[in-house]
C-alpha cells in the first residue's frame, strides 16, 4: 500500500547542468518524495532527454490516453511508473532493475505539485512537447 499522501516533485539542479562539446547535455535530475530521493539526490542523467520523455509520459495521463505511464531515466536502471489514483490523486511507484526489477518506493501523491514541477523544470530549459 501507498504511504500517506505527500507531495512528489522533480527537482533539476541547474547548477550542475553540463554541455559536452556533441551537444550532450547532462545535470542533476531526481525526484523528491518527501525525505527521500530517487534515485538518489544529485543524480546525474540526460536531462533534457528525461524532462522530455516525461513530460509526453505525463500528458498521455493528462489527457486520458492511458492510467499507467513509465516516466524513464537514462542514465541506469530506474524509472517511475505514474498510475491514475483516485480523483486528484497519482500513485508513484519508483523501480530499479539491477538485478531483477523491484520497487524501491511507493507514494500515492496530488498529481498537481508533481507536474508543476516537472513544467517549471522544462520551462528553465526551453522545452516544449
Amino acid at each position: 500500500m501507498a504511504e500517506s499522501l505527500s507531495e512528489v516533485k522533480v527537482v533539476i539542479d541547474t547548477r550542475s547542468v553540463r554541455c559536452s562539446a556533441t551537444g550532450t547535455v547532462t545535470g542533476a535530475v531526481f525526484v523528491n518524495l518527501g525525505e527521500k530521493s530517487f534515485p538518489e539526490e544529485d543524480w546525474s542523467d540526460l536531462v533534457l532527454a528525461v524532462v522530455r520523455g516525461w513530460i509526453e509520459a505525463v500528458l498521455r495521463l493528462l489527457e486520458n490516453q492511458s492510467d499507467t505511464s513509465e516516466l524513464m531515466f537514462l542514465d541506469g536502471p530506474f524509472w517511475l511508473q505514474v498510475t491514475r489514483g483516485r480523483s486528484e490523486t497519482w500513485v508513484i511507484e519508483c523501480l530499479t532493475n539491477r538485478v531483477k526489477p523491484r520497487t524501491e518506493c511507493l507514494q500515492e501523491t496530488s498529481w498537481r505539485p508533481f507536474v508543476a514541477s516537472l513544467v517549471a523544470a522544462a520551462e528553465g530549459f526551453g522545452v516544449r512537447s
